[in-house]
């Protein structure tokens, strides 16, 4: 193990999140703060931090860490949460490896829900992967036994664009914006995924580093000009948004809406078809899917419902299928709770359904104090 495995890591060297800003627009207070900025330097070390940099693939947090803003503080007092009930879960330090490397992402959703069931007393297992399907997370409470299949519909094409261009923006919103003052929005054109070359990373890059640019300059110039309320178009982006900071406490990147007739046929096909096989040996199942835009619940309702009209084993033992937007949006996004009308009644499925909106109601993935 490296010599400096648990040192304090240098992103936390500066204390930019403990400024009054930040308590008096969240409602966190100052200990609170350095309570969770604590579980981060804990798991989040240098050792850590240098090896993630060194994966050669995205990170969902990583980005976060060396920004400063209202952004990268919420995102960092949710991680520093979900890591607080994650690690409480057995198996926890393997899972927590998979945070580096090309399982990041979804290795982070993974423990997102697991904090959803986590703060309804849930105990919750990270099983360790065999030669059979294995749901991604086993969880117990009152002799109920539920299994819980994780899935990120976010490759496509334009929401992966969506994606980069967040993590490259979200740093300058926060490094070149009064936060005291505004928040920000940033919301991209549907044809900006056209600007992408396939098999051109570099090139790709460069144009995600013009895109940012553009962006700061236009904020920069909001920002001298004392501006709190404003909208500025920018040809073939998108719009930044700027309001007042009691309208919109953080700056957030919107990505790039799907159909919503897409999104169900995917979510159906990509999500709760394919988790089946993951399910199929725990009593009962839930499918739980990070998309960028859920669709209309009422769109998928009848879709299941058709599937089951058809065929009533169509969904096996899935019970709950829920559509979570990323912690980023969530506080802006509604997520979605669908019952499987086939197993109504069952005493699981209730005490699941009942523990999973309340613990979404109190916010189990928005950064708030509670």
């Amino acid at each position: 193990m490296s010599s400096d495995a648990h040192a304090p890591p240098a992103w936390s060297d500066s204390p930019w999140w403990e400024q009054s800003m930040y308590q008096e627009n969240t409602g966190f207070t100052l200990p609170e703060i350095r309570q969770r900025i604590g579980t981060l330097r804990r798991h989040l070390t240098s050792d850590w931090t240098r090896r993630a940099e060194g994966a050669g693939v995205s990170s969902p947090i990583l980005p976060f860490l060396h920004g400063q803003g209202l952004s990268p503080f919420t995102a960092l007092m949710s991680f520093s949460r979900t890591l607080g009930a994650a690690e409480q879960a057995n198996n926890f330090a393997r899972k927590f490896r998979d945070l580096i490397g090309p399982a990041s992402h979804a290795t982070l959703f993974e423990m997102e829900v697991a904090e959803i069931l986590h703060r309804a007393d849930w105990w919750i297992d990270f099983p360790i992967a065999v030669a059979s399907p294995t749901a991604d997370i086993h969880a117990h409470k009152n002799a109920v036994c539920i299994g819980i299949e994780c899935k990120r519909l976010l490759t496509a094409r334009a929401e992966t664009w969506a994606q980069a261009l967040s993590a490259a923006v979200i740093g300058t919103i926060g490094a070149e914006s009064a936060l005291d003052h505004a928040g920000i929005d940033v919301v991209f054109d549907p044809s900006i995924a056209d600007l992408s070359f396939e098999g051109r990373d570099a090139w790709n890059h460069g144009i995600v580093d013009e895109i940012r640019e553009r962006i700061a300059t236009v904020v920069q110039e909001l920002t001298r000009s004392g501006t709190t309320t404003a909208r500025v178009r920018i040809d073939g982006v998108g719009e930044v948004i700027f309001a007042p900071s009691h309208t919109s406490l953080r700056g957030s990147v919107g990505g790039i809406p799907l159909s919503a007739q897409t999104r169900v046929r995917r979510i159906v096909t990509n999500a709760v078809l394919d988790a089946r096989a993951q399910l199929q040996d725990v009593p009962l199942g839930v499918v739980a899917i990070q998309a960028l835009f859920p669709p209309p619940f009422a769109m998928l309702d009848l879709v299941l419902r058709g599937m089951l009209r058809s065929d009533s084993e169509v969904l096996g033992n899935i019970g709950i299928v829920t559509v979570l937007p990323p912690v980023v949006l969530f506080a802006k996004i509604e997520p979605l709770v669908w019952e499987n009308p086939v197993l109504q009644g069952r005493r699981d499925l209730q005490l699941v359904v009942a523990d999973v909106r309340s613990a979404l109601s109190r916010g189990a993935l928005i950064p708030a104090s509670s």
